[in-house]
């Protein structure tokens, strides 16, 4: 009985910690703001192979997790997004981005470096 209960409890940590995840949004945002990050983020995604989840907001650029429907298959990827005119547009995606591209993009190094991060 010990043996299996670890792992189904280890389970259902992860589980919620996505669904937290999932449903998280940096304070003092409103739900139409998070709504408009997830989309934006999901410009370059088709629709049925990941969905969004807040990473970083800082002033007007973030970043969102794209997290794939089938974990075994894909790698969690990451959105990087930049205000421009009261829109969130998406700037760039990889998990292999340095400050320095993202600095080309438009965004400060000082917030480049934390988002990242």
């Amino acid at each position: 009985m010990k043996t299996l209960f670890r792992p189904v409890l280890l389970v259902v940590v992860m589980v919620l910690c996505g669904f937290a995840l999932l449903f998280a949004k940096p304070k003092n945002m409103t739900p139409r703001e998070a709504s408009q990050i997830k989309k934006a983020a999901m410009a370059e995604t088709p629709g049925n192979f990941a969905y969004p989840g807040i990473d970083k907001v800082i002033g007007s650029d973030a970043t969102v997790l794209i997290i794939p429907y089938q974990k075994n298959r894909f790698e969690t990827d990451i959105a990087y997004l930049k205000k421009v005119g009261g829109r969130w547009i998406w700037v760039n995606q990889g998990t292999g981005i340095m400050p320095e591209d993202l600095v080309e993009d438009g965004i400060p190094l000082h917030i480049a470096k934390k988002l990242a991060n």
